[in-house]
């Protein structure tokens, strides 16, 4: 975990020491037991006691980190393992102080670690040298049926085939969204193999941001009022019509005109993208599969647009007056408490109830659905240390009927079981004796 050191200022040591407990619960939730080595970079910034200061303030934070991570952990469950309580290993970045020691620490952390040596299937070592010369030579992903018979080639073949593929998904070698258990007869349908990380996280990058300006000034130079209104609304309410999807990456035959547009303007956009992202309309699809399958977005039945949870600014944080105003006539309530939840984890949720639901509405904490008639609200709420023993996050949800309930809850348990480290500290299921569920017709 590394930070940079600076001069002592109030408000930036608070963010520090933010950014610190932010990722300290984030690799717990993530991977529970990890080793984590703490490394303070340009140390030639701020005279020796302005760094012994920062330094123990970070020790402090991680210490008090800790100790919650351990209260909040099950009966035997892991917690992350951090070098020296805490302490800080200092490096020079001008004059490379510091380095021969963080090299030597680095690699004696490492021979504690329980998986050094671990002995990998020669079948497995195989296939990722494969996926490595593939993505090396511009190979962004595969159909699964070369990917099972590249690993045959390899190897790994049978029941070995799921087993290879889950673990090359866990460990971010590749990623996978179809049924494994396909597999051993040669995959089945379109599915894709993803195999390139930098493409990955370009096209994440063409989504979830909150600076459009420059697709707004495009619309408005070329007098496009019907899509100016599009990207408007993408930006206030988190849906995208499908007509926009070419305009989030470089360059398919349908964007050209707005890319070549960006770079003759100079305008920062042309920046961001050094290479092209997509080439084709059977490239976009790729893409569009990779964010459904990471649960950025999500198409309803029938209907043009994408519900993109993750597109709205963090300061759209409730919706309008009359949004929740049948809330509290929901009887069907539940709710469960974490110490922390990662970041995404609610629009996630937001995406796969949506998914399934007729209708929906949401902020940046707040949700409303609709299905067939049946109402629920999901809500995000931090619970402060005076509401609670130690600060800790809310889940909440109420709903008309219990079949929406239990859907909600649905989602809610495969966010859990997709983070290991997520562990409850609290959970409430309510069903007044006067409730009765609506006729179902």
């Amino acid at each position: 975990l590394v930070w940079r050191a600076f001069p002592l200022a109030h408000d930036r040591r608070a963010v520090l020491e933010d950014r610190v407990r932010h990722w300290m619960d984030s690799l717990q939730i993530r991977v529970p037991g990890a080793f984590v080595m703490l490394v303070v970079t340009h140390i030639d910034s701020v005279d020796a006691a302005a760094l012994e200061h920062l330094c123990g303030a970070v020790r402090e934070t991680v210490r008090t980190c800790l100790a919650a991570i351990r209260r909040a952990a099950p009966i035997g469950g892991r917690v992350l393992s951090v070098l020296d309580g805490g302490e800080s290993q200092r490096v020079n970045c001008l004059l490379g102080e510091g380095i021969k020691v963080l090299r030597e620490r680095l690699l004696g952390f490492t021979r504690t670690m329980p998986w050094y040596r671990e002995v990998l299937p020669a079948s497995f070592v195989s296939v990722r040298v494969q996926v490595k010369r593939r993505v090396d030579s511009g190979e962004r992903h595969m159909p699964i049926v070369e990917w099972v018979q590249m690993c045959k080639k390899c190897g790994m073949d049978g029941q070995m085939l799921a087993v290879g593929t889950r673990f090359f998904h866990d460990t971010g070698v590749v990623r996978y969204f179809g049924n494994y258990s396909t597999l051993a007869i040669g995959g089945v349908g379109d599915a894709v193999i993803y195999l390139s990380a930098e493409f990955m996280v370009s096209v994440m990058k063409g989504l979830v941001r909150h600076d459009r300006q420059a697709l707004q000034d495009y619309f408005v130079s070329i007098s496009d009022n019907l899509m100016l209104y599009r990207m408007n609304r993408l930006n206030a309410t988190g849906r995208l019509h499908e007509s926009l999807l070419p305009f989030l990456w470089p360059t398919t035959d349908a964007s050209r005109g707005y890319w070549n547009w960006v770079r003759r303007q100079g305008h920062r956009e042309a920046d961001l993208w050094q290479k092209d992202v997509v080439a084709d309309t059977k490239d976009m699809e790729r893409a569009r599969g990779l964010l459904e399958g990471f649960d950025l977005l999500v198409r309803l039945e029938g209907d043009l647009e994408f519900l993109v949870p993750g597109a709205l600014p963090p300061s759209r944080t409730q919706l309008s007056a009359g949004a929740f105003e049948s809330d509290a006539a929901l009887p069907f309530i539940a709710s469960r408490t974490y110490s922390a939840l990662p970041v995404g984890a609610f629009q996630r949720i937001v995406v796969r109830v949506a998914g399934q639901a007729n209708w929906s509405d949401f902020s940046t904490q707040r949700a409303v659905f609709s299905k067939l008639g049946n109402m629920a609200t999901l809500a995000l709420s931090d619970m402060a240390p005076s509401e609670a023993a130690e600060k800790c996050t809310m889940l909440r949800w109420r709903a008309s009927n219990k079949q929406l309930r239990a859907m909600i809850a649905a989602a809610v348990d495969e966010l859990e079981r997709f983070f290991p480290g997520l562990h409850r500290s609290d959970t409430k299921e309510d069903t007044p004796t006067f409730a009765r569920e609506p006729a179902q017709v």
